[in-house]
């Protein structure tokens, strides 16, 4: 039962992570077209 626990716990640790790095991400790329834009 642990085992089971301690994996649902890492599971949803992991798609909080994921969907935090895929919105730095997504800033990031934002900044930089923004960056390209005003230096056109």
């Amino acid at each position: 039962m642990f085992v089971f626990r301690c994996r649902a716990w890492v599971e949803g640790h992991r798609a909080v992570a994921t969907r935090y790095y895929g919105l730095a991400v997504r800033y990031k790329d934002s900044v930089l077209v923004a960056a390209i834009n005003e230096w056109w």
